[in-house]
This record gives C-alpha cells, structure tokens and sequence, in this order.
C-alpha cells in the first residue's frame, strides 16, 4: 500500500534492465495504461537517447557494487523528455533483482542549469565592462557629457557629481563652464 501510495517512483528490473514491476506513479510519470503496458520492457527503452549507451555502465556498477545512484533521462510516452534522480539497489537473491526509487528532478536541473547560463553570461558581461572601463578615460567621458547636458538644456555650466560608496565622499570627476571652482572639492555626507 505505501509502494502504490508514493509519490515517488517505485519500480523494480532484472540484471538485463527488464522491468519487473512499477508503481502508480511510475505508470502515470511514464504516461501508460496499466502497469502491464510497462513490464516486459526494459528500462533502456525508456532512456534517451543520448544517454541510452550509458545504459550498460549503469548495469555494471549496480551488479558489482550493489548499488547506484544518480541521474537518469526519460523519456515518457507521449515524447516528453524527464529527468529523474535514483537509489537503485540490488537484491542479490533468490535472483538478482534492482529495486529502484526514484522522482522527477527535471525543474530543479532546468533552473539550475538555467541560473548557470545567467551566472556565466553576467559574469561574460561584467569582464566585458572591465574591459571597457579600463580602456576609457572616465574623466574626459563624463566632460563629453556634461558638456553635451549644458548644450542640449541651454545651460552655461554644470558639474556631474558622483558618490563614492568606498570613501564615503561626494566629488566632481567633471564640470562645464562656470563650474570651476568645485573642481577638486570633495563633500562627506551631510556637509554643504
């Protein structure tokens, strides 16, 4: 009753992958009828197929060492490929049998590998920018635009103030005009 109740897949197969028998979660996860429609076939025919030549390897290691773990890739029967972790374990008599458990990762493994391909393109991103900004004169940039500010406003001067957490200060990397005498000028929070 608790094999038949779990959420979980519950499922079992012989030394050649030939399954034995298959929980209700096994049978719906998998889009079949009746566990009947499952035995008989083998669990390979149910593997992707770019990893079905792991198929071998996966049997190997769980009949020699008695048990294996990891990630599987299925697909369902309606075309929809599934990503399952497992615990398979061997029982060696009367006759070897693996009895497997596993359930359905496949969200978790797509955000993550999702969350990787934003962490390696902000990280892209951000080489790109110290790149530029090593190559750029900062000072005679931010001159160009506070000169371009005063010229589309109608402006006789201004100045770009810019905050530097680090230190804490106010100062005035750039100034147009008029702006002169807050060249070198330096303010704490709170002061002026």
């Amino acid at each position: 009753d608790l094999v038949e109740q779990s959420e979980d897949l519950i499922f079992s197969h012989d030394r050649d992958g030939k399954l034995l028998s298959a929980n209700r979660a096994q049978v719906r996860f998998l889009g079949v009828a009746r566990t009947e429609d499952l035995l008989g076939h083998t669990l390979r025919d149910f593997l992707a197929s770019d990893v079905v030549d792991m198929f071998d390897a996966y049997l190997e290691t769980v009949l020699k060492d008695g048990y294996v773990q990891g990630l599987m890739k299925i697909v369902t029967m309606n075309g929809e490929e599934r990503i399952l972790e497992y615990r398979n374990s061997l029982r060696r008599l009367p006759t070897p049998t693996v009895r497997c458990i596993a359930h359905d990762v496949t969200e978790r493994v797509r955000a993550e590998q999702a969350l990787t391909q934003r962490t390696e393109r902000l990280h892209r991103l951000r080489d790109v920018t110290l790149e530029i900004s090593r190559e750029i004169d900062l000072t005679r940039l931010l001159e160009g635009i506070i000169h371009g500010a005063a010229g589309l406003l109608g402006a006789l001067s201004g100045a770009i103030y810019l905050w530097d957490e680090r230190a804490h200060v106010l100062s005035v990397p750039a100034l147009y005009s008029l702006g002169e005498w807050t060249r070198g000028k330096h303010l704490r929070l709170g002061e002026e």
